[in-house]
């Protein structure tokens, strides 16, 4: 796959030289990016699997989540602008530092937007926001105006491999395990995932991280380092 990729980009950057047919310049692009999906994919697969195997471990430091948010946004800006979505982001200023693995966060983040992307209609709303619960917790939330879901639907979206039948964007669908990864990565972090929706009004997909993982301050003091270093499996000596 890393051969099929890398060879395809090269006829696609057309490295040495001119391609001399444009319909091969085309089945280029189309050979990247789908080994590209294809990839991610292989990926989901792989880290769902280490989860469940129990060799999946945090590599835990204090996390700016708007920092990660704003990368994320990044990276589906394209499918975003093509869509005309717009965004609403109130997750600014004041979201308190989490401690956690900012790879892991910023693989939750990006399946959940990407989700209310692939699923909203051109021109719709996703509106990002957080809140501090009652406990402590942090709570993220990203909320669509797409098409809904309902309860049946619900339940296979939350299944391993489960896929929802949609005539939205059904050429870039994935192996149904976006929200699974999700749940096993905020799982890993003491936390938990909530999905509402109704059909044909929208969707709001919530992770929830435990007061213990929220840092007191935004200038990540000792004792959230510390906190973080006793609650983590993972050890910086450790690779």
């Amino acid at each position: 796959l890393n051969a099929i990729i890398g060879f395809s980009e090269i006829i696609k950057n057309q490295v040495f030289g001119p391609v001399g047919q444009k319909q091969y310049l085309e089945y280029s692009e189309d050979i990247f990016s789908s080994g590209k999906h294809l990839l991610k994919i292989i990926n989901d697969i792989l880290d769902v699997a280490r989860i469940e195997a129990g060799e999946r471990h945090l590599n835990e430091a204090l996390v700016n989540i708007e920092k990660v948010l704003g990368a994320s946004l990044e990276l589906l800006a394209p499918k975003i602008e093509s869509s005309r979505m717009v965004i609403v982001n109130h997750v600014s200023g004041n979201v308190p530092l989490v401690i956690g693995e900012e790879i892991a966060i910023k693989q939750m983040l990006t399946n959940l937007l990407s989700n209310a992307v692939k699923f909203t209609p051109q021109g719709g709303r996703i509106t990002i926001s957080h809140k501090l619960d009652d406990e402590g917790g942090l709570r993220l939330s990203v909320s669509d105006t797409g098409v809904g879901l309902d309860e049946e639907e619900i339940e296979k979206a939350l299944s391993r491999f489960g896929q929802v039948d949609s005539t939205l964007h059904r050429s870039t669908s994935g192996a149904g395990l976006g929200l699974t990864l999700i749940n096993s990565l905020i799982n890993l972090h003491g936390g938990s995932f909530e999905l509402f929706s109704q059909k044909g009004i929208g969707t709001t997909a919530t992770i929830v991280f435990p007061a213990r993982r929220v840092a007191r301050d935004q200038s990540g003091d000792t004792q959230a380092q510390e906190s973080a270093n006793r609650d983590s499996p993972y050890h910086p000596d450790h690779h």
